[in-house]
């Protein structure tokens, strides 16, 4: 876990807040659904609308939120396998000795 967190501290942290955002955007969500019942049954169709425009904005926000952190795990988690691959290639591949497979299997 240190080493995924030191791969790019920056985006982890960002990431992990994304990841407590997404589910706040959704309880959001659902309160605001509950209101848009409370405001249909009142029949105030001003509001109605206002509120069905409020909910898919947030929608759209928390599905953008959600993509993004997505896509910026994935690059965290490519970064680390990148770092691995690389010590890999350097210890096996220019240390100028011959290894087995066997051998580098054990890394």
């Amino acid at each position: 876990m240190k080493a995924f967190i030191k791969t790019n501290p920056v985006r982890f942290w960002l990431t992990a807040i994304g990841w407590i955002i997404i589910p706040a955007l959704s309880i959001t969500n659902t309160y605001v659904v509950q209101e848009e019942t409370n405001i249909l049954l009142s029949r105030n169709w001003t509001k109605f609308i206002l509120i069905n425009v409020l909910a898919f904005l947030i929608m759209l926000v928390d599905y953008g939120v959600s993509a993004l952190v997505d896509y910026q795990q994935q690059a965290q988690v490519q970064d680390l396998n990148d770092q691995v691959r690389d010590k890999i290639v350097k210890r096996y591949y220019y240390d100028g000795k011959k290894h087995t497979v066997a051998q580098m299997h054990r890394l």
